[in-house]
């Protein structure tokens, strides 16, 4: 059989058909399919659910045609894409003494890498998969962002509003002897001036003047009751980060959000709201009742609907009780530097900042469905294309760099809104070129995790500006990964992003440019 005749057969094939509906069900083109024979052969007739227009088969079948070729032309250098990032995550793995590494990587909203290396439980040798589910960490925060994006679209949250207006019963906040107020937009910046973990840090702030001697003295006493216990001859996990604090290691949980709050709400500010990042967990926390507050239903339920929308499967709260298959045992490394099982602790309280537990595959497909809102555009609506998630501005607000923060895993970058931003720029010409980077990073006791987001750019745009002005049906364009370890304190940031660079030659912009 020629050439021809194989690529004739192929386009009649049963194969053919069901590649053809993964592209449109990809939401590319969307739409119904119907499969009609007109003068003996196959047509499509493709009706958007927003446009009465039929779209003609032919573009369907290049587009097709186009991806095919394009995978066909890159395997090779595809799969040593793939090898050179296998030695990264290996490296790390060997480093740090991981027990167990997941890794996602996807190209214009397609897998084509994910894997498991090591073991999700060391004790009975169950070998890491891509389904394995690990703690989310911090990687909670951006998920919670689209929540809280999603009610301000609604109408049903202004970010601007006193955070009073939707939790009366919250305290009033003094700086300085002057009364302050605390908005949502502060808060998922990290502008609130909320505390985190280390209650030490209370003793620093100034709430309504100097502060006494004794309550210094008392702050200072159950810091360091709080180190002793972490200590004590219960464990031997050598204190790292934030597990030097006992808020870290919960293990009582808290029923409800309003519990929650209890932890904090009555203790005083760190810095004056809107004038200083300061990187907190609580402050998630109160944001999670804002969310309950203005969608009306619980937090957990409401996060539960954005998780089905976004079709993310094995992304959930963290329930010790529930039997979550696939589910990965915690690990850290004790003063010896062996591996141990890590203390229990509840993540109840924190649900917001900390509490979701997933897989790899779930956080690539949330970063592409935040990716394919960013750059959709009137274009795209026009030739029928589905919407994002998020409106484009929405998530534009969400990605842009916000005054006075910083990105504490990237100095480059500055946080946005619940994501770390890093934009283009280059300071002196043929010398480095920033990329645009949206990033989260996580640490938990007993996970670490991070989740890359880099949009493609235009291989002629010397200023390096996003793409998302131009049109292109197939949505989105850029790589995203994602890598879960299940043992805390690992950095895995910089290898996510070396990660990103081996793939982003496949991306569709610059292979076909």
């Amino acid at each position: 059989m020629n050439a021809a005749t194989m690529k004739k057969s192929f386009l009649k094939s049963p194969r053919f058909h069901w590649l053809l509906g993964a592209t449109i069900g990809s939401g590319v083109l969307l739409t119904t399919l119907t499969r009609r024979k007109r003068n003996g052969e196959n047509f499509f007739d493709l009706r958007s659910a927003n446009c009465n227009e039929s779209i003609g088969a032919e573009k369907t079948v290049n587009k097709l045609k186009n991806r095919l070729s394009i995978r066909s032309w890159s395997q090779q250098e595809l799969n040593e894409a793939i090898t050179k990032s296998k030695d990264l995550i290996k490296r790390i793995k060997v480093e740090t003494c991981s027990p167990g590494i997941v890794v996602c990587v996807s190209v214009d909203g397609e897998t084509v890498w994910s894997e498991g290396f090591g073991y999700a439980d060391v004790e009975n040798r169950v070998p890491c998969t891509p389904k394995t589910v690990m703690r989310t960490a911090s990687i909670s925060k951006p998920l919670a962002m689209a929540a809280v994006a999603k009610l301000v679209e609604e109408g049903k949250l202004d970010l601007d509003k006193p955070i009073q207006h939707y939790l009366p019963e919250y305290p009033e906040k003094m700086w300085k002897d002057e009364k302050v107020t605390i908005t949502t937009r502060q808060l998922v910046s990290h502008l609130g001036g909320i505390r985190h973990y280390n209650k030490k840090y209370m003793t620093e702030a100034q709430d309504g003047g100097s502060k006494k001697e004794k309550q210094k003295e008392e702050a200072d006493k159950n810091e360091k009751k709080d180190k002793n216990n972490i200590k004590g001859k219960q464990t031997k996990v050598k204190p790292t980060g934030d597990s030097v604090y006992k808020e870290f290691l919960n293990k009582s949980g808290c029923p409800t959000i309003t519990k929650a709050l209890e932890l904090f709400k009555n203790d005083p500010l760190i810095k004056k709201p809107g004038t200083e990042f300061y990187y907190t967990t609580h402050g998630w926390t109160l944001i999670s009742a804002v969310v309950e507050a203005a969608s009306g239903k619980e937090f957990i339920k409401y996060m539960s609907s954005i998780f089905s929308d976004l079709g993310l499967e094995s992304t959930q709260p963290e329930y010790h009780k529930t039997l979550i298959y696939h589910r990965a045992r915690q690990y850290s490394l004790n003063d010896r530097g062996r591996l141990e099982n890590s203390p229990y602790v509840d993540n109840s309280c924190k649900w917001a900042g900390g509490g979701f537990i997933s897989n790899a595959p779930d956080l690539v497909k949330f970063g592409n469905a935040m990716l394919y809102s960013y750059q959709y555009n009137a274009n795209h609506q026009a030739n029928c294309v589905l919407p994002g998630y998020l409106k484009p501005e929405t998530i534009t607000n969400v990605w842009t760099q916000v005054d006075n923060t910083k990105c504490t895993w990237d100095s480059e970058g500055s946080y946005g809104m619940g994501w770390c931003v890093v934009d283009y720029h280059q300071q002196y010409g043929s010398c480095r070129l920033s990329k645009n980077v949206l990033s989260h990073t996580g640490g938990a006791v007993g996970g670490s995790s991070v989740l890359v987001v880099i949009p493609s750019v235009c291989s002629d745009d010397v200023e390096g500006k996003e793409c998302n002005h131009v049109f292109r049906k197939s949505l989105p364009t850029g790589v995203a990964v994602a890598i879960l370890v299940n043992m805390e304190s690992v950095s895995l940031y910089k290898t996510a992003v070396k990660i990103g660079d081996n793939f982003k030659p496949f991306c569709c912009n610059q292979a076909r440019t």
